[in-house]
């Protein structure tokens, strides 16, 4: 995904666990993420996006959403969002607020500033394998 703010700067998220933040101009990789290990191994990651203020990255695996900054790599806060996998995550252009979706058939708005679920929805007899958010 290239980031909103930055058309240098992309992300990529892959089965081996890391999300990899790259320059498209020199195809340099400019961070390597990852979780700390969890006792249970690693998870992949499912989904990446960046947020609207362009410095923070949110990612997906397992069943957490993780929270990034962008210019140091660092792992600003990472909270258990679904029941199970979250498959993909969008972030509005706007406001603070993220859509996830999840292999527990739900999709949740979240409010990024505070953490909470806004809402959940319900209402798929299967796994929710992609969100979208309107850009207004």
């Amino acid at each position: 995904k290239f980031s909103p703010y930055d058309s240098n700067l992309v992300a990529t998220t892959s089965a081996d666990c890391t999300i990899k933040l790259w320059s498209v101009s020199t195809g340099e990789r400019l961070h390597k993420l990852l979780h700390d290990v969890d006792p249970y191994g690693p998870h992949p990651v499912t989904s990446v996006c960046f947020a609207a203020n362009g410095q923070e990255l949110v990612t997906t695996s397992d069943m957490f959403v993780t929270l990034w900054n962008v210019q140091h790599g660092q792992e600003l806060r990472t909270w258990e969002a679904h029941t199970s996998q979250v498959t993909s995550a969008a972030h509005s252009v706007e406001e603070a607020v993220l859509l996830t979706g999840s292999k527990d058939g739900t999709a949740k708005i979240w409010d990024l500033q505070s953490g909470l679920c806004r809402r959940t929805l319900q209402g798929h007899e299967g796994p929710v394998s992609a969100v979208a958010l309107s850009p207004e």
